[in-house]
């Protein structure tokens, strides 16, 4: 018997682990300099990425300059990531904090990722 998403719910569902897998796959993508993994990845965590930037940072336009720095954060910081330190989306989430963050105290955005 298979289990699908449709028979199943919660964080243990197949799909939140195929979701995972999807993502650490489009990581690793992006550490070889494969922009459409950089777009897939982009595709799949940006909304998230953005509704936590807001949050902080309440102008439309700094927000997405924010959320411009977070991915080319994630371009320039893929090869460091390693599934085993947490999940894919709580890493992006982690760097568009950072970044929002630093944008909400005046530091600036760093657009390149550093």
């Amino acid at each position: 018997m298979t289990v699908t998403a449709t028979i199943s719910a919660g964080p243990w569902a197949p799909e939140v682990d195929v979701r995972n897998a999807d993502l650490i796959r489009l990581i690793a993508g992006v550490a070889a300099a494969d922009k459409p993994s950089l777009e897939g990845f982009y595709a799949l965590t940006s909304a998230r990425c953005y509704g936590l930037i807001r949050q902080i940072v309440p102008e439309a336009r700094a927000a997405q300059a924010v959320l411009e720095a977070v991915y080319a954060s994630v371009w320039n910081r893929a090869r460091t990531y390693r599934p085993s330190d947490g999940a894919p989306l709580a890493w992006a989430l982690s760097l568009a904090y950072g970044h929002a963050m630093q944008a909400r105290t005046g530091q600036g955005i760093n657009a390149a990722g550093a």
